[in-house]
């Protein structure tokens, strides 16, 4: 039949369509055998190739398709073989590789494809944390567009990537462009801006992105915030706002037990702080695994039998301090301190004084300490 060659054309588009692409290139490879009709030839020289990446050929091909290039130069196929070469050129991520091409085939191509393509591989090496890969990528695609759609997509990506591979001060340059504009990835921005400034100890500043960040509707994002924003004002000793978080972080039943417990100590910390009754929160504490947080839960234990005048139980309390956690020297030290003013309490000022030169003596890393045993042995005097 003379409508040989087309039928066989006709087989291995539609062979192609339902991803048969060996017998669709049995087909074309018939069509191009016949040599009848030289555009047929031609777009099926072109499909042929293309069907070799879809066969997971993508060396052979390139290696067709460069090979076509040199034979159709400069015609109308060109167009069609340099946009069957895109693809592999962008998964190869050789974008000059692929200017290149076009250009000796006589082929312009539009600035506007070098940004899109430059955009997609870098998207693409961003997907697979190919990071360093995917930065020189986004850096040409802001050059050339410094305004539009995808600008704040593109902004951020190259943020996480700046982060990804350790070179924060690019990272927050870049990042704080995303921060402090209306869009949708500022939150996220403001997230990692955090938490550079927080690896800083640049805690002032990261609390400014922190609190704006407080009423996200993103359960994650909230989470985060309470739980820096209740380490900060602890820090600050903003007691009333360390205790508000601290509530919020423990009401998080999907945090890890580390973060729970902190949160039980700021709270009780803060509440101690604020003149209120902390001892129900501290003794939660008292059976923890971390040996500086049980230290701490016995120091208030005794600090709360010394305030109730229990003075013999709250040194027996010390002692358990002293003979369990001899490893925590603040909280052993400040005890002590405590035994100091118990046994003044207790009329023996024999033990007091001894007890506050042991502290003066021993402990001069923790000078406040040290001055509050000094005060402790001049009301002895």
């Amino acid at each position: 039949s003379e409508y040989q060659d087309d039928a066989y054309y006709e087989l291995g588009t539609s062979y192609a369509s339902i991803d048969q692409y060996q017998n669709s290139n049995d087909a074309f490879s018939q069509v191009i055998k016949i040599d009848a009709d030289k555009d047929l030839v031609a777009n099926a020289e072109i499909y042929r190739a293309q069907n070799y990446e879809d066969l997971n050929q993508p060396e052979k091909a390139l290696a067709e398709l460069k090979s076509l290039g040199n034979k159709y130069k400069n015609t109308a196929y060109a167009e069609k073989i340099v946009a069957a070469a895109k693809p592999i050129y962008l998964k190869n991520g050789d974008t000059s590789g692929y200017e290149y091409f076009a250009k000796n085939l006589g082929v312009n191509i539009a600035q506007t494809d070098l940004d899109e393509i430059n955009l997609s591989l870098a998207q693409q090496q961003f997907a697979k944390k190919e990071y360093a890969k995917a930065i020189p990528n986004y850096e040409k695609f802001l050059t050339q567009n410094p305004t539009g759609e995808k600008l704040y997509q593109a902004q951020y990506e190259l943020g996480e990537s700046y982060y990804q591979t350790k070179n924060l001060t690019k990272a927050k340059l870049v990042l704080g462009e995303v921060a402090n504009a209306q869009n949708d990835y500022q939150e996220d921005a403001q997230v990692r801006i955090s938490q550079i400034l927080l690896n800083e100890n640049n805690s002032s500043e990261a609390k400014i992105y922190l609190e704006g960040l407080a009423n996200s509707s993103n359960v994650n994002i909230k989470n985060f915030v309470n739980t820096e924003l209740m380490k900060i004002y602890a820090e600050e000793k903003n007691f009333s706002q360390a205790e508000k978080f601290a509530n919020e972080v423990l009401k998080y039943s999907k945090n890890s037990a580390a973060v729970l417990e902190q949160a039980k100590v700021i709270k009780a910390r803060s509440l101690m702080n604020q003149g209120k009754d902390a001892q129900t929160a501290y003794a939660a504490l008292e059976k923890s695994t971390n040996t500086e947080v049980a230290a701490e839960a016995l120091y208030a234990k005794a600090f709360y039998q010394n305030k109730g005048k229990a003075f013999k139980s709250s040194n027996e309390t010390i002692f358990k301090l002293a003979n369990n956690y001899a490893s925590e020297e603040f909280w052993g030290a400040k005890a002590l301190v405590l035994m100091a003013r118990n046994y003044l309490a207790l009329k023996d000022n024999y033990q007091a004084s001894y007890t506050c030169d042991q502290i003066i003596e021993n402990y001069q890393d923790f000078p406040e300490i040290v001055t509050e045993a000094k005060e402790v042995k001049k009301l002895i005097k």
